[in-house]
């Protein structure tokens, strides 16, 4: 019959390839994507002169910029490492993209010390709490830009 534990260990090891698979993904479309170039402008398909459609309903609606907006710009430039880029566009794009590429490793690490059995703390609620506060940090500095 199978433990308590070894039954959270294996769902703990699910759970960390599944955010692995989600993070590279993340980032392997961001690497497909491109800036067009101009100043506050969209993304293009790499390669190609394939432009994205400008998805931001908020700034459709409202004519401004949202508590979001230049996120995905910051996740194309981030992986290549233009960080300067990513900072200009959106700050907190970059410092959320950095944290999910740190969250790979970690999640790594944390599967090989779950397979040799070592105990694991988790890291979940501190992840969600720093994503919050990257969350929180985005609509101060947009409340800020406005007024």
């Amino acid at each position: 019959m199978e433990s308590y534990s070894d039954h959270n260990n294996k769902r703990s090891i699910r759970f960390a390839w599944f955010w692995i698979f989600v993070v590279c993904g993340i980032f392997a479309v961001a690497l497909i994507l491109t800036p067009s170039g101009k100043s506050h402008g969209g993304l293009l398909i790499a390669g190609t002169s394939v432009r994205l459609p400008d998805l931001c309903q908020f700034k459709q609606l409202f004519g401004r910029d949202c508590p979001g907006c230049g996120m995905t710009r910051s996740f194309v430039y981030t992986p290549r490492l233009q960080l300067a880029d990513a900072w200009a566009v959106q700050p907190i794009g970059t410092l959320l993209a950095i944290l999910l590429a740190a969250s790979v490793p970690h999640r790594i690490f944390k599967i090989a010390q779950l397979h040799t059995g070592q105990s694991v703390r988790s890291t979940t609620k501190a992840e969600v709490y720093i994503a919050i506060t990257l969350v929180v940090l985005a609509y101060g500095r947009w409340f800020w830009n406005i007024i």
